[in-house]
This record gives structure tokens, sequence and C-alpha cells, in this order.
């Protein structure tokens, strides 16, 4: 009785360590070199991201890239398969060592954090 009472709290436990989803819309804010803002938005869906970025005052589009993408570990992998700026980029993979909790991303190799704007749950706009 004891070893089902234990192995029942284990794996209720399980539940709850469980690795955190990145599944949904994510934003950041930096500064360009020539001191305007601007706003990063990282849209990841089951396999496939976007990530466009606009100007934070204006909200010009500036340039935008995405492709597919796993998660391995600490460490997300894309594969990019469009980049308006730099069609050269087309086609290579790019790996990065993230740290995720509910609300953040860090992409720690670009010392950037993004911060959840939304969880990916269905809404009125989800979908193609």
């Amino acid at each position: 009785m004891k070893k089902i009472i234990a192995l029942l709290i284990c794996t209720l436990m399980s539940f709850g360590i469980h690795a955190q989803s990145v599944i949904g819309a994510w934003e950041n804010y930096t500064t360009a070199e020539n001191g305007d803002a601007i706003k990063n938005v990282l849209i990841l869906t089951d396999g496939y991201k976007v990530l466009t970025t606009y100007s934070a005052k204006t909200g010009k589009f500036m340039h935008s890239n995405g492709g597919s993408w796993t998660l391995e570990g600490d460490r997300i992998t894309e594969k990019v398969e469009f980049d308006t700026t730099n069609s050269e980029r087309v086609g290579t993979e790019l790996s990065y060592k993230v740290i995720i909790s509910d609300s953040v991303i860090e992409i720690v190799d670009n010392n950037l954090k993004f911060n959840r704007i939304d969880n990916g749950e269905p809404g009125k706009l989800q979908g193609a």
C-alpha cells in the first residue's frame, strides 16, 4: 500500500514539473544603433516560428524571418525558410541556448529576453 501511495504522489508531482511550453507570442524591445526603439514579436506554433521587427514608435515594418524549429533540452534549433533582409540565410540552421519560464524566454547566446504576450490557446484570431 505504501508503494502505491508513493507511486501516486510521484506521478502527481511529475505533472507539475513538466517543461514550460514556448507555444504562443512573445515580445521584446531593443534600441537600434541610431537610438530608435525597436519592437520584436516572436510567434511560436507547433514546429514553426516567425520573428517580426517593427519600429516601436511608428509601428513601421522593418524585418521578418521564420521557419521550422525544434526544442531539445535547453536549445532551440531553427531552419530558416525566409528572411526579408538576408536571403543568404535561407536553408541554414541556427541553434540557440535558451532559458524558459512561463513568462520569459531568454536567448542566452544573444542576451535577449522575450516576454510572453499570448499563450497560444485558441482565440478569435487563431488559425490560418
